[in-house]
């Protein structure tokens, strides 16, 4: 994963499918009360994170790599740019407390999307509901 975006946690970049391979650039929707469950929008791009690794060298940490500052210029910077400029429509909304980590609930996209991602998912807003 390479995140682009981070507010107490990654809120957007790409990531790949640890199964499939498949590479998705990731944009957070909404998040709970305490922000400790989000709701993220994955639309697949083309690409791969063995073509990020191959450019230029950056400290990069896995399983999530920051771009920020300085690391926000370059050739790794240039492409996730890329990808996330030329990613299809939304395909799947997941819903994690640590994106790198695990995935509590995956969806296909709807095609009108709810004005509260929450309550269409059917999970609690609220950590201490969980």
């Amino acid at each position: 994963m390479v995140a682009t975006g981070w507010y107490d946690g990654v809120t957007d970049g790409v990531a790949e499918c640890a199964r499939c391979g498949t590479l998705y650039a990731f944009s957070m929707l909404d998040a709970g009360d305490g922000e400790d469950l989000r709701i993220f929008a994955l639309a697949p791009t083309s690409g791969s994170l063995a073509e990020f690794d191959a450019l230029e060298p950056i400290a990069a940490v896995r399983p999530v790599t920051v771009l920020f500052g300085d690391a926000r210029q370059g050739a790794k910077a240039d492409f996730v740019d890329r990808c996330i400029a030329h990613a299809g429509p939304a395909q799947f909304v997941v819903a994690s407390f640590c994106l790198d980590e695990s995935i509590e609930l995956w969806r296909c996209f709807p095609t009108t999307p709810p004005a509260d991602w929450f309550a269409s998912l059917g999970l609690s807003r609220s950590s201490q509901d969980a």
